[in-house]
């Protein structure tokens, strides 16, 4: 805000933005309203299904466990990228929106309390759909018109107000919808799970050479002290100071993880990690879609679950398979991972 007030030569300073037009067809307030409640139905029917796509995924999964996510064959840089350019891109459009319906815009509309309220409304509602947000917003404006008559009595209204907020927050973290999401997969665990595709066949790999994978003296130097000396690192998750890797004739030595996952050298680990909001298939289809996955074809998605399917009934948990992983016991989550 601070800075939006003396910029002047660029947001005219405190006096705002007036006379801010709006599209040629829709200049009476009720044709923009219906713009605006357009716009939002198309971004909220995208943002909905954004977490079914391949990127919804690796954002899902980034945010879960970015280890895991980055030997699964997830360039976790991008990912990240593209969240902040989709979020950047959404706030253009809704500032866009705000100032063509109140037509001037001024710094003191955009203060920290405003920023407050933008998320307690995401956190009321839930932060993980549109549905959530929209929930969440009605709640805002709902509230205090519904507890207005509460005002005449000194404090009560605040107490009132806050008590409500602070509930649902302590017996909901999701959120309202999140609650509600809950109640959908716990549901939808006792649906049948997808029938799998064809049983899963394993072979050894099929090399160029006569060697699949040579390392030769890999060491790890953090200054003066030798981490690692003449020891196997091979995942990518460090940059190793020494030391050549060679998988199937490609030298990976300086390859990042997803990069190596996507060659072919992938790794669990010692302490289990998995994407623990998603459900089971998820989590496999996750490490199913890495690039260079000869074995998916160009079956799309449907080739895609059935090898996750395929994968998941071959160690016994096929039936379980819309069950969200934080479900399963140790050993369960061992095999999906």
């Amino acid at each position: 805000t601070l800075v939006m007030i003396n910029a002047i030569w660029l947001t005219r300073g405190p006096d705002g933005i007036s006379k801010i037009g709006r599209p040629a067809l829709f200049q009476s307030q009720q044709s923009f309203l219906a713009f605006c409640v357009a716009a939002l139905a198309v971004i909220g029917y995208i943002v909905w299904h954004l977490p079914d796509t391949r990127i919804g995924r690796a954002m899902r999964a980034v945010r879960d466990n970015e280890l895991a996510a980055s030997v699964a064959g997830i360039d976790i840089f991008r990912t990240k990228v593209a969240a902040f350019a989709l979020c950047a891109l959404l706030g253009g459009i809704g500032g866009g929106l705000f100032a063509g319906g109140f037509s001037y815009v001024s710094p003191d509309q955009f203060s920290f309390a405003e920023s407050i309220v933008f998320l307690t409304m995401a956190l009321l509602g839930g932060v993980a759909s549109p549905i959530g947000a929209a929930i969440g917003t009605g709640l805002l404006i709902l509230i205090p018109e519904w507890l207005r008559f509460l005002k005449t009595i000194p404090g009560l209204y605040l107490a009132i107000y806050g008590l409500f907020v602070i509930l649902i927050v302590r017996f909901m973290p999701d959120g309202i919808w999140g609650f509600v999401q809950e109640m959908i997969t716990k549901w939808r665990t006792k649906s049948p799970a997808q029938v799998a595709g064809p049983a899963l066949q394993l072979a050894p790999a099929r090399t160029g050479g006569d060697m699949a994978l040579e390392v030769t003296g890999l060491s790890k130097h953090c200054g003066g002290l030798k981490a690692v000396d003449k020891v196997n690192m091979l995942s990518g998750l460090y940059k190793t100071t020494l030391g050549k890797i060679v998988l199937d004739g490609t030298d990976v030595t300086d390859m990042p993880a997803h990069q190596r996952t996507a060659s072919g050298l992938g790794r669990t680990f010692q302490n289990i990690r998995l994407f623990r909001s998603m459900t089971a298939l998820e989590n496999v289809v996750i490490g199913a879609e890495r690039p260079g996955n000869t074995l998916i074809g160009e079956g799309g998605q449907d080739a895609l679950t059935q090898r996750a399917m395929s994968a998941l009934t071959f160690v016994g948990l096929g039936g379980r398979a819309n069950e969200l992983v934080s479900s399963f016991s140790y050993g369960h989550q061992r095999l999906i991972e």
